[in-house]
């Protein structure tokens, strides 16, 4: 899955969660009802009333749920992203292989020789094992989807939680300076987690950061305030959960990957499409593919480099 998918996917997560929202229904005497409300609205009410008699305040307990949702995504997410670098160094072992076959692609010339070839490396990827989904999932958007629904219809619903104010703040009415904060925290959070990445992914990260921060902007810009202190409490939690993934466990995941990667040998597939000499192709070098490298081993040997020129000077 590749991010501009992930982020038409967010998008469409946010949207279904204001159209179940918009499924609860009134009463004859005016009151919210049906399954949204009584299972999902309800229950969160109850939590909120219940954390706002603990701490006092509406606008803190909006925040410890959002803390607390965050909280028990973590292994989740950090999976998830374990499983991302994993294919991001299979990706980089690959791409040598990857560059010789897409080199022989430009010069087909025929429909069926660019399909043999496509399909060439289709199967490289499914022979070592490569994901083109990358191991990212939409499995923490679909979580929050039901807590977001929630969260918005206990807010719009609630006449305590609604006339509750946080840091002169009225939770029940929508706030442009809150929302414009929100999209500012998650370009921030955008920023941070692909400050760290490389190749291919990091330019499809640079084309899709702003994605996000604009779906957040006109979520929270219509909805209640309430809502964007849950989106400005999971965005702060984002960033310092993604500093301190790429600071401390990012290091030790890519090196125990480069450790398994090391010494493995790259299954090629049969060629497939025509068997015309490669020309007018760009010279690939033979000991191109046997000299692959993966993302960390890259960076050490540039460390190494500017290490060796700073000892010159």
């Amino acid at each position: 899955m590749n991010l501009k998918k992930l982020s038409k996917i967010t998008a469409l997560v946010l949207l279904s969660s204001i159209f179940l929202v918009g499924c609860v229904k009134m009463d004859a005497n005016g009151q919210p009802t049906g399954m949204v409300y009584e299972w999902l609205a309800v229950p969160m009410e109850n939590i909120l009333v219940g954390l706002a008699g603990v701490f006092g305040s509406y606008g803190v307990s909006i925040i410890v749920v959002s803390i607390v949702v965050r909280m028990l995504m973590m292994p989740l997410t950090f999976s998830q992203s374990k499983k991302m670098l994993v294919q991001q160094e299979k990706m980089a072992k690959l791409k040598p292989y990857v560059d010789a076959i897409q080199e022989r692609a430009k010069l087909a010339e025929t429909q069926e020789e660019k399909m043999a070839i496509q399909q060439e490396q289709m199967e490289l990827y499914r022979l070592n094992n490569v994901s083109l989904a990358g191991g990212m999932g939409c499995l923490p958007l679909l979580i929050q989807l039901p807590i977001f629904s929630a969260l918005y219809t206990a807010i719009r619903y609630s006449a305590e939680i609604k006339e509750a104010s946080f840091m002169g703040i009225s939770l029940g009415e929508p706030y442009i300076i809150l929302a414009f904060v929100t999209a500012a925290i998650y370009l921030v959070q955008s920023y941070v987690a692909q400050s760290v990445m490389e190749g291919q992914q990091k330019d499809q990260m640079k084309k899709m950061m702003y994605m996000t921060p604009i779906m957040m902007l006109m979520v929270t810009m219509s909805a209640p305030a309430g809502v964007g202190f849950y989106f400005v409490a999971g965005g702060v939690w984002a960033i310092i959960q993604t500093w301190i993934q790429n600071t401390f466990i990012r290091p030790k995941v890519k090196a125990e990957i480069d450790q398994e990667l090391t010494g493995k040998e790259v299954v090629v597939p049969n060629r497939r499409g025509s068997a015309r000499p490669v020309k007018q192709a760009r010279p690939v070098k033979p000991t191109q593919a046997i000299k692959s490298e993966t993302f960390s081993q890259k960076n050490k040997k540039n460390k190494g480099r500017n290490a060796g020129k700073q000892n010159k000077k």
